[in-house]
């Protein structure tokens, strides 16, 4: 008998990282700094072009996404810029997963504030009950995944890491 896999792909809206953000000030502030480098020196052209090129390009990519495959447990989180721009950020081999639960439980909320882990976020940044926190190990550090799942999603990760998924 031939076994079905089960998949989904799920996008969600993600924010800009605060570094994002401080490349396009930088950019302003290049910008700015070499029309008063202008007025002394034709070298000002050229903060100017490089403060152009950077703002333009930066602000391009502040429309986030992020694009969760999710194959039997097994999870892919690509980041797309600009619908256009897209790079594969993690891979999580549904075997890795020490347990997955609901991060707005009692006992993900007190984990989310300990230093003890790692923290790598891919939701929206606004808490609902949609976003899952999956536990994986780490080398120094273990580490928290916040993953903001669909009812198709979170079903297919039930299905897949068993008891380790807490409703």
């Amino acid at each position: 008998m031939q076994t079905l896999d089960r998949y989904n792909e799920r996008l969600v809206k993600g924010k800009p990282s605060a570094g994002d953000k401080a490349l396009v000030c930088l950019g302003i502030f290049l910008v700015i700094a070499g029309i008063i480098i202008t007025l002394y020196t034709l070298l000002g052209l050229f903060v100017i072009a490089g403060g152009i090129y950077l703002t333009v390009n930066m602000i391009h990519g502040l429309k986030v996404e992020f694009e969760y495959t999710i194959s039997d447990g097994n999870t892919d989180i690509d980041i797309i810029r600009n619908k256009s721009r897209r790079k594969r950020l993690r891979e999580i081999e549904a075997d890795r997963v020490i347990v997955m639960r609901r991060a707005d439980s009692d006992k993900a909320k007190n984990d989310l504030t300990l230093s003890e882990y790692k923290i790598s976020d891919y939701t929206s940044g606004e808490m609902s009950e949609r976003i899952y926190a999956m536990y994986l190990p780490g080398k120094n550090k273990k580490e928290i995944v916040l993953l903001d799942l669909d009812e198709a999603s979170a079903e297919n990760m039930r299905l897949s890491l068993k008891n380790r998924f807490e409703k």
